[in-house]
């Protein structure tokens, strides 16, 4: 009796295993930038999908999904824009696997440009502003 409890316990335990399972199976070991000095990487890796997977054996498994990745890759230009940089591009990225094929390492290069600010003022003799757009 004792010995079908077990492996009924066990049985149970491996279902759920698999019913916990993410919908991919290559897991995201790292996710890094090159080119990054504008901005700050901890916040650019949080505006995005793609996350890497927790280093601690129980912790959460990221798993890498294509089009998520590519979406990301447009999210960068967007996140940069939205900060003052409109000519920042991702200029490359990579995609290593690992020899297992169960893990990647993703690169992402990216090229911020300059800076553009926007000055809005308002002249005492008018009630319409002016923006002045200028380059650092």
């Amino acid at each position: 009796m004792c010995a079908k409890v077990r492996v009924l316990g066990l049985v149970a335990l491996a279902i759920s295993a698999v019913a916990c399972k993410e919908e991919g199976t290559i897991k995201v070991h790292s996710l890094s930038f090159k080119g990054v000095k504008a901005v700050d990487e901890a916040r650019l890796k949080g505006a995005l999908a793609t996350h890497q997977s927790s280093w601690i054996p129980w912790g959460k498994k990221q798993y890498f999904d294509r089009s998520r990745f590519d979406a990301d890759l447009k999210r960068i230009q967007a996140f940069y824009a939205d900060r003052g940089y409109p000519d920042a591009r991702v200029t490359g990225y990579d995609v290593k696997l690992n020899h297992q094929q169960d893990q990647v390492d993703l690169t992402v290069t990216i090229a911020e440009a300059s800076r553009c600010w926007s000055l809005r003022s308002t002249s005492p003799d008018s009630t319409s502003s002016r923006a002045r757009t200028s380059t650092t």
